[in-house]
């Protein structure tokens, strides 16, 4: 991101302990990463939408249920799902879509999605 630009930081979440938050590294597109508060330990949790597109949406979340902490995001040009509503528990295995709730590349969460 660029330096003293604080205008695309529109997730934040402090989950298990560490930060979430997103970044476009001009690599793999905006994305969720985390770190435990160092610049030395910031990782990508999962790159969504392969490549330089962006996989998150800022169409709702952080939101933390249950332990889980759920987000909207679109996993690309290639998948067929439009934005729709994934979960995490904190590693790039256990990050995955919750359930196409509109089948096919349209979107299955309601709002603006950029």
């Amino acid at each position: 991101n660029s330096p003293g630009d604080a205008s695309k930081l529109t997730f934040l979440a402090d989950y298990l302990g560490q930060l979430y938050f997103t970044a476009d590294d001009r690599t793999t597109g905006r994305e969720i990463w985390v770190t435990e508060g160092t610049a030395f330990d910031m990782t990508l949790l999962k790159d969504i939408s392969p490549g330089v597109s962006s996989g998150y949406r800022s169409v709702f979340g952080p939101k933390i249920l249950d332990g889980t902490l759920y987000f909207s995001a679109y996993d690309g040009l290639t998948a067929t799902h439009g934005v729709e509503m994934w979960r995490t528990q904190g590693s790039r295995l256990s990050t995955q879509l919750v359930e196409d709730l509109n089948s096919g590349i349209d979107d299955g969460v309601l709002g603006q999605a950029l």
